[in-house]
């Protein structure tokens, strides 16, 4: 009997010695870090900075998309329509400029002496203007007719003014168009439309 509980105390002994084992056994499969399962990423050998690069790039798009739905569908039109004449280089602006015509039929005069008021014959002016009609060559023809009438009515024009008024330039367009005003009351056959200086020297 005694034999027998001998052999029990080793046995009893032994079980918390096995109980301690199993206990050690079952921390350490704790211990161990469980492996992930490998994420879709990682299988595309993606680096993670350029996926992270890749979504901002993503957002910044739909945040630039909103932005400009906003605008565009939101505020704009609460500032009200605009009007077509507000709006430069359409066809309701006015301020374009037309295209050039072609120029119309053309009589010349040449060498026409002037002496100004007030110079004593000491100064000159030599004046040569262009004539231009878009009412054709009759025009031209009945100018050449009055041709000693043209010369005249420059030689008054420019003979009543100071040197100074003569080479002020607006008094110079002053004169040009007095003298289209009346070259027209002065014919028949058409219109005199523009007066083009062709030789313009004060001496």
């Amino acid at each position: 009997m005694a034999a027998r509980e001998e052999e029990k105390k080793p046995a009893a002994a032994e079980s918390p010695e096995k109980e301690g084992a199993q206990e050690g056994a079952e921390e350490a499969t704790e211990a161990k870090p469980e492996r992930k399962s490998p994420t879709i990423i990682s299988q595309l050998l993606v680096p993670e900075a350029l996926v992270r690069i890749g979504v901002g790039i993503l957002a910044l798009g739909g945040m630039t998309a909103g932005a400009f739905f906003l605008i565009t569908d939101v505020v704009g039109p609460s500032l009200g329509p605009v009007e077509q004449a507000q709006v430069t280089g359409t066809a309701a602006d006015t301020n374009v400029p037309e295209v050039a015509a072609a120029p119309g039929d053309q009589y010349m005069v040449d060498d026409i002496i002037i002496n100004p008021a007030g110079t004593r014959g000491k100064r000159f002016l030599r004046l040569g203007f262009a004539l231009e009609t878009g009412d054709g060559p009759t025009v031209v023809a009945e100018l050449e007719t009055r041709r000693a009438q043209v010369r005249d009515l420059f030689i008054r024009k420019f003979s009543a003014r100071t040197i100074d008024e003569i080479g002020d330039p607006m008094v110079r367009e002053e004169i040009r168009l007095s003298c289209i005003e009346e070259l027209n009351a002065m014919l028949i056959a058409g219109k005199v439309s523009n007066l083009y200086f062709t030789d313009y020297v004060l001496q």
